[in-house]
């Protein structure tokens, strides 16, 4: 059964796709309510190797530096996140680029699993990936977990391949975590300060598998903007 869940881990937290095989938007047509999940097909992407192994000196999200917020206003409510540019200098940078221009403005949580993640921030409408940004390194050794509530860069197997998606952990994973030697592990640059219910609400959604994709929400949940706001009082 484990075996089984860090297969699936990886598939999902890959990015969806290969950028040596560009998803062509054309090609799909996501029309949520229409497809049956049981008739849906899906090419299973090769994600590469995973790593399982728990990460050591972690530092608690109660520890974690608040330097920056942003809420994320999603069709489902609004989640506030804490940015910890301290222990994740270049990956906070990186989100707050993106951010901060709009780009994950319409962008899809294109997949979800429950007792999982939530992942987003990568494709729009009709599942077309955007443009990104070039890729940058792996902060994953920063001692920040994959606790639930907090926010993770989503990559591919190679462990420098983060862009532009991003999932929240609905639960603590940390067969995510970064072990020396062992484990690259997914990034950790931040946290949910208010809006976790609406977390579970999207991890509660029914999905399906459509163009490729696997657990895309039948009802799509778009961002509709990420503002900056001020962080709550400790």
């Amino acid at each position: 059964m484990k075996k089984s869940l860090l297969c699936l881990a990886v598939l999902v937290l890959a990015g969806c796709g290969s950028e040596d095989d560009p998803f062509d938007p054309n090609a799909c047509n996501y029309a949520p309510l229409t497809i049956n999940p049981s008739q849906s097909t899906l090419a299973s992407p090769d994600a590469g190797s995973y790593f399982d192994s728990l990460g050591s000196t972690p530092i608690s999200k109660a520890d974690f530096s608040q330097d920056i917020c942003y809420d994320l206003e999603t069709t489902a409510g609004t989640i506030t996140l804490a940015l910890d540019q301290t222990n994740a200098p270049v990956t906070t940078a990186n989100f707050q680029g993106y951010a901060d221009s709009s780009f994950y403005e319409d962008t899809l949580f294109h997949r979800v699993i429950s007792d999982f993640m939530i992942q987003g921030g990568g494709y729009i409408s009709g599942l077309e990936r955007k443009p990104t940004d070039a890729p940058i390194i792996n902060e994953a050794s920063n001692g920040l977990k994959n606790e639930r509530g907090t926010i993770a860069m989503a990559r591919t197997s190679d462990p420098d391949s983060a862009t532009s998606q991003f999932f929240i952990n609905h639960v603590d994973n940390p067969d995510l975590d970064y072990i020396e030697g062992e484990s690259h592990g997914y990034a950790v640059f931040g946290q949910v300060v208010a809006g976790m219910d609406i977390v579970d609400s999207i991890a509660g959604q029914r999905t399906y598998a459509v163009c490729g994709f696997r657990d895309v929400p039948v009802t799509p949940v778009f961002i509709k903007s990420v503002e900056v706001v001020n962080c709550p009082a400790p």
